[in-house]
């Protein structure tokens, strides 16, 4: 497999989501009025992971900007919208999941 290195101001088309992968919270996850204080998990910067792709359902490509316990920021060129459902497979070298994730911000 080889890596790409996506640079988002390179690329217009990419859009940038947070998906929420906690399926009893939905899409109302985060509200506007929301901090990055006030998060429950901590976000781990994806490049701090180079194992660890991620591709949604219709294999659109994703580049992962960040994870934590409950959802993931990500860009791709795959339009979506708040309370979206998608699916999304994340790939690491010794396992392969496959979760449906709600989409809570999209730009």
């Amino acid at each position: 497999s080889r890596a790409v290195d996506y640079r988002p101001d390179s690329r217009p088309d990419r859009r940038e989501a947070s998906l929420s992968l906690d399926p009893a919270r939905g899409g109302d996850e985060v509200s506007k009025s929301d901090s990055h204080e006030r998060r429950q998990h901590r976000r781990v910067p994806a490049n701090l992971l180079p194992s660890l792709t991620a591709r949604l359902s219709g294999g659109s490509e994703v580049k992962l900007l960040d994870v934590s316990q409950r959802g993931v920021r990500l860009q791709t060129t795959m339009h979506m919208r708040p309370g979206q459902t998608v699916a999304i497979r994340f790939v690491a070298a010794d396992a392969t999941v496959t979760l449906s994730a709600a989409v809570v911000r999209a730009t």
